[in-house]
């Protein structure tokens, strides 16, 4: 695949959790409706980071979000009720 296909798809999936996390710190939705958003936020984010980790190895650009994506992952796993 070429390189600028998948940083495109990399970005893509790091957009789409990051909308729909925004979406999830809406005033107006339930606690149930909230805990969906975020866990779909979630499930967008560790999509990216097998793609980010091949990134790293290629070129160093990525490394910053490679780290965004391990520590929500670590603060993820430290929060009551979290599926990984």
């Amino acid at each position: 695949m070429a390189p600028s296909l998948t940083r495109a798809r990399r970005g893509v999936l790091v957009k789409r959790a990051i909308t729909i996390q925004t979406q999830s710190e809406a005033p107006t939705l339930s606690a149930t409706q909230r805990t969906a958003l975020q866990g779909r936020a979630m499930s967008e984010l560790l999509k990216a980071t097998p793609k980010a980790a091949d990134a790293t190895s290629i070129d160093g650009s990525w490394n910053a979000l490679m780290t965004t994506i391990k520590r929500i992952r670590a603060g993820a796993a430290r929060e009551p009720g979290c599926r990984r």
